[in-house]
């Protein structure tokens, strides 16, 4: 029993886009905005109903760059590059 949630960072600063529990059996949309260069969205496994800051290291992270592709990062698998997100 926890949940997904997913996390903006910008710069040093870190901000929830939202959250996900299984449990709860609805939907899950997040992005309300157009992420920026040198952004990074990512998600973490949170207790239920979320957490303040993120407890755990990503499940997956997309860098945002400048001509408009990401890198995505995960424990489970390799890098890529392009449009990703």
């Amino acid at each position: 029993g926890g949940s997904l949630q997913v996390w903006l960072r910008k710069g040093e600063t870190v901000s929830s886009l939202g959250l996900y529990d299984p449990q709860s059996g609805t939907g899950f949309t997040f992005l309300d905005l157009m992420p920026e260069a040198g952004e990074q969205i990512f998600i973490t496994r949170e207790p239920a109903g979320g957490s303040d800051q993120p407890t755990g290291e990503p499940l997956v992270a997309f860098d945002v760059h400048a001509d408009g592709t990401t890198t995505r990062h995960s424990p489970s698998a390799p890098e890529t590059g392009g449009a990703d997100a």
